[in-house]
């Protein structure tokens, strides 16, 4: 009796893992068929934001079924795309996974679209058929720069000037300047009088929070006041350094806002070309907002006086290194070797504190986080 119980209890452990082992093989399986489906609409999405064609294409013998649709979005310049996979799980049964993106409605915009966190990531050399696709351009250089079919683009930071720099489309390195451009027959722009030179690229954007004494994480998040008129220079990194040079494009307004009326949130973009020493080149230096019909200093003023505004910089050790590199867009940059994205600025009304952000918490990334929009004193320091 006790050697029949004894088998009776053998066979039921037995069963028992045999029936774990079979939940685990097809838990298995689907977890790595859910991931090949989420790898599918990742590509897809990298194809349409460069460019690819819309309509997705898989492999005839591929066990997933691809379907795309456009969703309605308020979002002026963005579409929204939904990208759905089907298949056939572990014992038939029907499994799916959809996601979301929001995209430029031009995808040429996105490369002015991509952080300086994706400065050095490149999209998928090859589309969902295996094709093999051109690489897109550096991220900082701006959709207005035309592209000269060697590699290359130019970008002419000020209309109505001739100055023009050529730009490795690659690298983001300033190969050269130019007087000038002109159409070849071809269409294709063709640079003219061009010397080489070696420089760099620095871009980003300034917002502004000045409908308040106190600005805080909200402001710093998604501050909403009008864009002053302004320019950018370079000073020198040291008393007795020289600047190095820097020719600087922007889109800022060319007059105040008038008080009381409706104005959308203001931005200002910029990018500028510093010239470097050396090869490769490098430069050092501080970035600088130059206002224009308005001051910077800590002590507003009355009107008729100008405005008195504080300029703040976005600036963190987001990856917690101990120090701020030139990524995270310290108060002076030294000995810059590469193009350099997200320098960011914030203006505030004069009084004001440079707000704090309150950082989110990314699981499994405790290390670094990169979406702390904090900002400290720029000018005055």
């Amino acid at each position: 009796m006790e050697a029949l119980l004894a088998l009776l209890a053998l066979v039921t452990a037995l069963a028992t893992l045999w029936r774990l082992q079979t939940l685990m093989q097809g838990s298995s399986a689907h977890e790595r068929q859910r991931l090949e489906a989420l790898a599918i609409v990742q590509s897809l999405h990298e194809q349409l934001r460069f460019g690819g064609p819309s309509e997705p294409a898989l492999p005839a013998d591929s066990p997933y079924l691809l379907t795309t649709q456009d969703l309605a979005t308020d979002i002026p310049g963005l579409r929204a795309r939904r990208s759905q996979v089907r298949w056939n799980a572990w014992r038939g049964q029907p499994a799916g996974l959809a996601l979301d993106t929001l995209m430029p409605a031009d995808p040429a915009l996105d490369q002015e679209l991509a952080g300086a966190v994706l400065l050095d990531r490149a999209p998928p050399r090859r589309d969902l058929g295996g094709r093999a696709r051109p690489t897109p351009r550096h991220a900082l250089i701006p959709a207005s720069a035309s592209p000269l079919g060697d590699g290359r683009s130019a970008w002419q930071p000020h209309a109505g000037l001739p100055a023009v720099w050529l730009i490795d489309d690659a690298s983001g390195a300033v190969v050269a300047r130019c007087g000038g451009l002109a159409s070849r027959v071809d269409g294709v722009r063709q640079a003219e009088d061009c010397i080489a030179t070696g420089g760099l690229l620095i871009g980003g954007v300034v917002r502004f929070a000045t409908d308040t004494d106190h600005p805080g994480a909200a402001e710093a998040e998604s501050p909403l006041s009008a864009a002053l008129p302004l320019d950018l220079a370079m000073r020198p990194a040291a008393s007795g350094d020289t600047a190095p040079d820097a020719d600087c494009g922007h889109d800022a307004p060319s007059a105040l806002p008038v008080d009381g009326a409706a104005h959308p949130p203001g931005v200002v973009r910029y990018l500028c070309v510093v010239s470097g020493s050396g090869q490769p080149p490098r430069w050092s230096g501080r970035l600088e907002i130059v206002p224009q019909g308005w001051s910077i200093g800590l002590v507003n003023r009355p009107p008729p006086a100008p405005p008195v505004r504080r300029v703040c910089r976005y600036s963190a050790d987001h990856d917690r290194n101990g120090q701020v590199d030139p990524a995270e867009h310290p108060a002076v940059h030294r000995a810059v070797d590469t193009a350099l994205g997200d320098q960011n600025f914030l203006v505030v009304r004069a009084g004001a504190a440079c707000p704090r952000d309150a950082p989110a918490g990314l699981p499994g990334s405790l290390d670094m986080n990169w979406l702390d929009d904090s900002t400290v004193p720029h000018q005055p320091p």
